[in-house]
């Protein structure tokens, strides 16, 4: 949705008109109100005409105007007439392969409603394709859940098997949706899967509603990234990060007032306590605010007034300069530069400092063997009392100590485990399409199918193609166990075999 927001100076009441290029007028703001939405389906050249409806009573008035893109409002419930929920307009995107592309900065409505019937066994799953660029830090949010909605997120780089980072809840005891940020090691595409954590297992709901949520992937600092992290926040009903104050509006230049002859001066009062004055030795280079919140002062002392509030995982440069606990940084997205605490910083990378002789110590070999006429130029030579002179030490070499070498470690080797999915053989009673003669079942395809190690670090993981069998094959330390997850039908067993045949039981309503 397009925002336009107007900050007038005290005297000034002001009007405003929103018009097509054509000359249709879309909306209007009148006194006292300042903000005016226009709705997401508004597009094209806008003209804004803004008009002063009292005359000001100073010389010279101003006022801001800021313009700017925000989130639209949650959904709203469905009404009870409403048609089920249909599949979303990505499909059919079950796999890498079938990945749909998505661009940066775009929110998408999709759902878990399978787009074939009953071609999910293992659940909807959404796969995306988004390009990202080196060094950007992305932030990648499920938000604006439907009722009985449970996402999880995962990441892909390199590997479509393995992700690179996953989450399942983005407040752990507040929220269900799902909240990422990541930071590109280079340009490329990267591959995004969301899935129901009930997996095939859908809840009972009774509303059309159901299954439904948002997705978007933007950049982390930008201002619809941080829109999406409080909207997450919000509904998540956690305390929300705090965020910089809005924009003050412009202060009017009062007109200069006449000089009045000076006065007596009044009795001296004690001095006011200051903050000790800034060194110059301190640190430069990148920090990050390690902080839930840390304020941007103007002065390096508590009572200074606030800039702003920088929150966790901001990047600020260090400048060089230190007053007692306070050091002057330079936030990366703001002109002004101001003082914050050193104890809410952590350093990324530091500028070396100066060499600097010890104060007291005798002069290098190199100033020690100088010549006398270099050295005559430079200082007069002064005769050191035989009593401070310091005697020669002997230094005498001593035998090394024997090293304890490690145990070496032990040598991994390569393990395998076949997994095959089939359908139990299924009863007569059953449909023609779900009868089968082989004493194996039919194989099950389009389900997940996860190993992990005896922490439950995943170690692989595929879908299960048409034949309903998958071979996982990794470099192992041969004590380690393994255990094998199919979260589609809530197992989760340890694998003692090379070969997994598991039957999954039939029924008619299926």
């Amino acid at each position: 949705m397009t925002q336009i927001t107007l900050h007038p100076s005290a005297d000034l009441t002001l009007a405003l008109t929103a018009r097509q290029a054509d000359g249709t007028l879309l909306a209007s703001l009148t006194p006292p109100a300042t903000t005016l939405a226009l709705a997401p389906t508004i597009s094209g050249t806008l003209f804004l005409q803004v008009t002063p409806t009292l005359r000001p009573s100073a010389a010279v008035a101003s006022y801001d105007l800021a313009v700017q893109q925000v989130l639209p409002p949650p959904p709203p419930p469905p009404a009870p007439a409403d048609p089920a929920l249909a599949p979303d307009a990505l499909e059919d995107n079950w796999s890498p392969a079938h990945a749909a592309p998505i661009a940066v900065g775009v929110i998408y409505d999709l759902t878990f409603v399978c787009p074939v019937a009953g071609g999910c066994p293992g659940g909807d799953h959404d796969y995306l394709r988004v390009t990202v660029k080196a060094g950007l830090t992305y932030r990648l949010a499920t938000f604006d859940l439907g009722p009985g909605t449970d996402t999880v997120l995962d990441l892909f780089w390199g590997d479509e098997h393995v992700p690179v980072a996953h989450n399942d809840d983005a407040f752990p005891g507040f929220s269900l949706h799902s909240l990422l940020t990541w930071t590109a090691p280079s340009d490329g595409e990267a591959v995004i899967r969301l899935a129901p954590r009930t997996g095939a297992l859908q809840p009972i709901v009774t509303d059309a509603d159901a299954g439904r949520y948002r997705f978007a992937i933007t950049l982390a600092e930008s201002s619809l990234g941080r829109e999406i992290r409080a909207r997450s926040e919000a509904q998540s009903g956690r305390p929300p990060t705090p965020t910089p104050p809005p924009l003050p509006s412009r202060p009017v230049s009062p007109a200069p007032a006449p000089v009045a002859p000076p006065a007596a001066a009044p009795a001296a009062a004690p001095p006011a306590p200051t903050a000790a004055p800034p060194s110059t030795d301190a640190p430069t280079g990148a920090a990050l605010v390690i902080t839930e919140a840390s304020d941007l002062h103007e002065g390096p002392r508590g009572s200074s007034a606030v800039l702003t509030s920088l929150p966790e995982g901001h990047h600020v440069t260090l400048l060089g300069q230190a007053s007692g606990v306070w050091v002057r940084v330079q936030p990366h997205d703001l002109v002004m530069p101001g003082w914050m605490r050193g104890t809410d910083l952590r350093m990324l990378e530091a500028a070396p400092l100066p060499d600097a002789p010890a104060e007291g110590l005798p002069p290098s070999s190199e100033e020690a063997g100088a010549s006398p006429a270099s050295a005559g130029s430079r200082a007069t030579a002064t005769a050191v009392p035989s009593s401070l002179r310091v005697q020669a030490i002997q230094v005498v070499p001593l035998e090394p100590l024997p090293v304890a070498r490690p145990a070496p470690p032990p040598a991994r080797s390569s393990r395998s485990v076949t997994v095959s999915l089939r359908r139990a053989p299924t009863a007569a009673n059953l449909p023609a399409a779900m009868r089968t003669t082989d004493p194996q079942g039919l194989p099950l395809s389009g389900v997940r199918v996860q190993v992990l190690n005896a922490f439950d670090d995943l170690l692989a993981e595929a879908v299960t193609p048409a034949d309903g069998t998958l071979v996982f094959t990794r470099e192992v330390d041969p004590e380690h166990a393994w255990r094998l997850r199919i979260p589609a039908l809530g197992m989760h067993v340890e694998i003692d075999q090379a070969v997994l045949i598991i039957e999954v039981p039939a029924t008619g309503d299926e």
